[in-house]
């Protein structure tokens, strides 16, 4: 079975969604939305002397394998509306990120405001890469 998935993922698409997922992610942590914010409530005080390729680079590998099992999700459910992609993209991204993520927020003592942002916009990007996953096929 899941050999048989994985001749049905679209890869264009899962490169298209983690591209959308990415670009959602650079205006949501912009400073005039979230960006701000959310750097005063990491503590990170010079942003200029990370190393921002390198994170980047990580984290485009992120959503991209995110939207790469997101895809498996919706293929292995035989979800063909966008509808249906976008819940998979919900119930994928509060049952193991905002949860698991929530579990760490809690022992490390950040902020629940943190913790709506970043939730936020995973919600939202699996919704959006949901939508573009089934849309496209």
């Amino acid at each position: 079975m899941p050999i048989t998935i994985l001749s049905q993922i679209d890869y264009p698409a899962v490169f298209m969604a983690a591209c959308a997922y990415f670009v959602l992610g650079a205006a949501w942590y912009t400073p005039k939305t979230f960006g701000h914010k959310w750097l005063q409530m990491n503590y990170i005080k010079n942003n200029d002397k990370r190393n921002t390729s390198k994170i980047l680079t990580i984290a485009f590998l992120s959503t991209l394998t995110a939207a790469l099992i997101l895809d498996y999700f919706i293929c292995f459910a035989k979800t063909s509306t966008v509808t249906g992609g976008m819940w998979i993209g919900i119930i994928l991204s509060i049952s193991i990120l905002a949860l698991t993520v929530g579990v760490s927020f809690i022992f490390e003592e950040r902020k629940v405001k943190l913790q709506f942002i970043d939730a936020g916009y995973h919600l939202l990007g699996f919704m959006s890469m949901g939508f573009i996953l089934t849309y496209w096929r």
